[in-house]
């Protein structure tokens, strides 16, 4: 019985494990449900049958967010490195 109970509660924490860092990476600031990964980990922690089965569900409309969308909104913007010409009009060498 004591097994069933570890087992049971390891797999409710591996859940919450998953889902914060699933949750992470997506934008849940238009989901009803939850606005944070914080908040999906908690739910899952509190009510693990009910709201795991709901975040499955939830995050496929949740887009993901890229992390260097911020830091760099348009990656062609970077300067080439020293060396490299990055435009696709000039013909390869010897063609």
């Amino acid at each position: 019985m004591v097994a069933l109970v570890l087992a049971i509660n390891a797999a409710v924490l591996g859940s919450v494990a998953a889902v914060y860092l699933g949750a992470r990476g997506r934008d849940w600031s238009a989901n009803r449900w939850a606005k944070s990964a914080r908040m999906w980990a908690f739910g899952v922690l509190v009510l693990w049958i009910v709201v795991l089965p709901l975040y499955l569900v939830q995050r496929r409309a949740a887009p993901l967010v890229r992390e260097d969308a911020a830091a760099d909104p348009e990656p062609s913007a970077r300067p080439a490195a020293q060396g490299w010409d990055t435009s696709l009009s000039q013909a390869p060498p010897g063609a």
